[in-house]
């Protein structure tokens, strides 16, 4: 009985389906999927089955475009899961201590940055739009928002907006931002493990058993 492992060929290959999701038919064109690609890449083979070590010549080679493209830190360290959204990858940094829900958005110069050993939180469907500074070990609930320019120190409730400096939060209208064209029509993943859960029902005449 094979185990379908959070780092696995298959993961791997769920989520990168889940990244293309998000910028719909041109997506091989878009440089935030590639910055996320390589980071998915750089996981799978240090963390994937054995025989992934041999793609290190690939690697580097994505390694190198990534410094010829646009700016963005994401640790392989990082616990992001499917499809994350950075429509304008330049300046986005990722501490190694964050975790990231599925289908995030995260726009241009934002930080999700460590203060004293703890890191962000950032549940699915949360967006996070330019310029925002996130620090430390705070929570950003399902279908949250940051606004713009917003330096948030404190946890943001599921479906709340935070905006200002320091950032403040306030409810989000029913047809706010947690309902944009950003978010997956299909499958809702709220963690890894659910995406695992997903990828088991689909291959469950195969018997295949998830591990957690």
């Amino acid at each position: 009985m094979r185990t379908l492992l959070r780092n696995g060929v298959r993961h791997f290959a769920a989520c990168v389906k889940a990244d293309s999701r998000c910028y719909q038919s041109k997506w091989w064109k878009h440089p935030g999927f590639w910055a996320v690609f390589g980071y998915r890449f750089r996981r799978l083979r240090k963390w994937g089955p054995l025989y992934c070590r041999l793609l290190l010549p690939i690697d580097i080679m994505l390694t190198v475009m990534r410094i010829a493209g646009p700016r963005c830190e994401l640790p392989t360290a990082a616990r992001i899961g499917p499809g994350l959204f950075l429509p304008h990858p330049d300046g986005v940094i990722i501490s190694e201590k964050c975790k990231i829900g599925s289908f995030v958005s995260v726009f241009q110069q934002v930080t999700l940055g460590c203060w004293r050993n703890n890191s962000p939180k950032v549940r699915s469907r949360a967006a996070i739009f330019a310029g925002a500074k996130v620090l430390g070990g705070i929570t950003l609930g399902r279908g949250a928002c940051v606004g713009a320019n917003a330096v948030v120190t404190k946890d943001v409730p599921a479906r709340f907006i935070a905006t200002g400096v320091p950032a403040t939060t306030r409810p989000m209208r029913p047809e706010g931002a947690a309902n944009a064209t950003w978010s997956d029509a299909g499958a809702d993943p709220d963690s890894l493990a659910e995406l695992d859960s997903m990828v088991f029902r689909k291959h469950a005449g195969k018997r295949e058993r998830v591990a957690m």
